[in-house]
């Protein structure tokens, strides 16, 4: 199922990329071809990203299911694996996933040379969007999705971690 959604979230990327290449060689603005390539990556994973955890078909609930608490979610996985009741795999994934599916996004920060003072406020920023995206679309009736705090904070420390490492990276090879 993930798999065929990432294949979906890609090839709408497509007319995207078309697009992107009509401009830049209509403006005459293409870059170096490992900026381009960096560039054309990140905007195929932005566009798979935003079908992922948007635009994928879900059932639309009556009410919007959320959670403000932080830590509540990351709380509830770790009771349940004491009580053996929801598989490790599912909890693994659901966490885990939610701190990785961001990492390109600072790798890119870094790749772009964004500075410590704008790449935290962005981190802290983008997964609010995410969120808040969730919520549109279910006040829009198109798809419910769990407004989580704890996804916030997992997508905020996926785009840190990255840019962090990232960052180290770049400052070894200089």
């Amino acid at each position: 199922m993930n798999h065929l959604i990432f294949q979906q979230g890609i090839s709408l990327a497509f007319p995207i990329l078309i697009i992107y290449i009509i401009n830049k060689l209509f403006r005459k603005s293409f870059k170096s071809i490992d900026k381009e390539i960096i560039n054309i990556l990140m905007l195929i994973y932005t566009t798979a990203l935003s079908y992922f955890i948007w635009f994928q078909p879900v059932a639309v609930l009556d009410q919007q299911p959320y959670n403000f608490t932080l830590f509540s979610t990351i709380v509830f996985y770790y009771n349940h694996i004491k009580m053996d009741y929801l598989s490790l795999n599912n909890i693994i994934i659901n966490l885990l996933g939610n701190l990785l599916i961001t990492t390109p996004i600072g790798i890119w920060f870094s790749y772009k040379g964004f500075s410590k003072k704008l790449a935290l406020p962005l981190a802290l920023v983008i997964p609010v969007l995410f969120e808040l995206g969730q919520f549109i679309l279910h006040q829009l009736n198109y798809a419910t999705r769990i407004v989580d705090i704890d996804d916030w904070l997992l997508n905020s420390l996926g785009i840190l971690l990255a840019y962090w490492l990232a960052q180290s990276i770049k400052t070894k090879h200089n």
